[in-house]
């Protein structure tokens, strides 16, 4: 190597001797030249001359980010740009009663925010206001806390917040930081010393996304853990709300005895919310579901430090567990949402003592108070609910309707299947009307798959035109629209998926308003199909990438 190769050997040696990582931030010009020195190293230049355009593009946006996020920080009026947090205003309104504001903002951004506001009482040591806050993929986020129910002026105002630093490479701890702001010194907070997760955890053997938590319902009680593709389920025959219910079991251990008895909204406060992590979208329980959650909270009888908490799964049509259940969440499908739980004590001394259960994709582990879990997989691929599914002896029934063990008609041959669950909830991404010329219709979510005479394809990537594979025969597409508010939708399980790597199992079909359609394992088997299709990954990426994808799968 040349002597200046050797130098940046050196200078990046010393940024992973002080972070034990790296991730490149091409802000820096010389981990941008280390990065180009590698790719050439490498030996793959020639054969992928794509990825060096690629690496200048990166370059490009780490730069843009950068003088973005400081035209965020500067309107915001933050004085020094920096990873700060602090609660400049602890007051009393005209009615008396006492509020508090806090801020965060974290240099080059963050990925996700969560920051929490606790107003105590210093006397009683009660929680007696606080206020919480989320962002994404942003710089700043400031919170409020709602009025106090005391006009006593002896209180404190903390702040707790956990963020995960965005991956362009800024010299944070990358798997995320847990602190606490304190508006005076005279209390501390602390992290739970010991955390412990039962629940939601992998159970399945054979999981349907072997990279998430998959719950599903409209299954058999047997359909868990083991050998199936969930990991808890729920027996419902019909339901309304494929993403309703996560059981949550767990303890966490604090250095000091906490306060009994435990009463919600004083000494025990929770924050337990789902969020989509495509859309950043979510759902907070409501006080009611706070009130009967908490009463699943207590202090071990045998350690007065230790909390813990029982939400758990069904067994069987007996013991149906009793999870945290959410409302009907308005969100596309083929999602992956986060978890998120926040749970404070009040200790004997009064402190607080605070523990967090948290989504990432990392693996799971604990660190700084903080338990890591695997995300939530839901996923269905939607139809409008009056959609009529033919059944067995050509009977017909709304899609809305449909029952596990009902028998529905999957291809031309007149071959019958039972269904194996459903899913029923309010389609929030693009949704289409699709018309032939025949008039038949129907409404789908755009990621609904549909059947040409040569290949299958999402509602969202047809064409007017285009034939389409219906009960009887091929029909041509004469009319495509966009609907806004597609509201519930509803779809089935016709076939068994395996697991993301597997797509020997042909995908589930059935027959709505005459169309054939995909079942909802449908679209993880395309995926993956499509994984294999260079014309199609040619399609995804930009031209100058092209040769590299057609290098690639000459080698594949």
């Amino acid at each position: 190597m040349t002597k200046d190769q050797k130098e940046l050997f050196k200078y990046i040696n010393k940024l992973l001797e002080e972070e034990d990582h790296l991730e490149f931030d091409f802000r820096d010009e010389k981990q941008f030249e280390f990065a180009k020195l590698m790719f050439f190293l490498s030996g793959h230049s020639k054969e992928y001359p794509g990825t060096l355009i690629s690496l200048e593009k990166i370059k490009e946006k780490h730069q843009k980010r950068d003088s973005d996020y400081q035209k965020k920080a500067i309107k915001k009026e933050i004085s020094g740009w920096e990873t700060t947090f602090g609660i400049p205003v602890v007051d009393k309104q005209k009615d008396n009663t006492i509020v508090a504001t806090g801020f965060g903002t974290v240099v080059g951004g963050f990925d996700a925010m969560d920051m929490t506001l606790l107003i105590q009482n210093t006397e009683t040591k009660d929680i007696v206001a606080h206020g919480s806050g989320k962002s994404f993929w942003n710089t700043y986020l400031d919170i409020n806390s709602d009025h106090s129910d005391s006009t006593d002026t002896g209180v404190e105002s903390f702040m707790s917040y956990i963020y995960f630093p965005s991956t362009t490479g800024i010299k944070e701890e990358n798997e995320g930081i847990s602190g606490i702001v304190k508006r005076q010194t005279s209390s501390n907070m602390n992290f739970s010393e010991k955390q412990e997760i039962n629940a939601p955890i992998r159970t399945s053997g054979n999981p349907l996304n072997d990279k998430a938590v998959n719950i599903g319902l409209g299954r058999p009680w047997s359909d868990q853990g083991r050998d199936a593709q969930f990991d808890y389920v729920w027996d419902e025959k019909t339901q309304n709300h494929p993403i309703g219910k996560v059981p949550f079991v767990g303890n966490a251990t604090f250095s000091k005895n906490i306060k009994s008895p435990l009463v919600f909204g004083k000494n025990l406060l929770l924050k337990i919310d789902l969020t989509d992590k495509t859309s950043g979208g979510n759902t907070k329980l409501n006080a009611q579901e706070y009130d009967h959650i908490a009463e699943s909270f207590s202090v071990d009888e045998n350690n007065p430090k230790k909390l813990v908490w029982n939400l758990p799964p069904g067994v069987d049509a007996k013991d149906r567990g009793n999870p945290i259940t959410f409302g009907n969440v308005p969100w596309s499908s083929d999602i992956l949402a986060a978890f998120y739980a926040e749970i404070a004590v009040v200790l004997e001394d009064g402190h607080f003592g605070v523990t967090y259960v948290i989504s990432t994709g990392y693996e799971d582990s604990t660190f700084n108070g903080t338990t890591r879990i695997m995300p939530i997989n839901f996923v269905w691929h939607c139809l409008g609910k009056d959609a009529l599914v033919t059944l067995e002896g050509n009977h017909q029934k709304v899609i809305e309707e449909i029952k596990a063990g009902d028998k529905v008609v999957i291809n031309e041959k007149g071959d019958v299947v039972e269904v194996l669950w459903t899913t029923k909830g309010i389609h929030k991404s693009n949704a289409y009307k699709i018309i032939t010329s025949k008039e038949k219709e129907i409404i789908t979510s755009h990621n609904h798959i549909f059947f040409t005479q040569e290949e299958s394809k999402t509602a969202q990537e047809l064409l007017i035109g285009e034939k389409l594979k219906t009960i009887d025969g091929m029909e041509e597409i004469s009319k495509i629209e966009q609907i806004e508010d597609a509201g519930i939708m509803c779809n089935l399980a016709t076939s068994n998926f395996k697991s993301s790597h597997d797509v020997s199992v042909p995908s589930g079909t059935f027959f709505a308003n005459g169309f054939l359609v995909g079942d909802v394992n449908a679209q993880h088997i395309q995926r993956q199909l499509r994984l294999n299709d260079i014309n199609w990954i040619k399609s995804q990426v930009p031209s100058f990438l092209h040769e590299d994808v057609e290098i690639y799968f000459k080698k594949k």
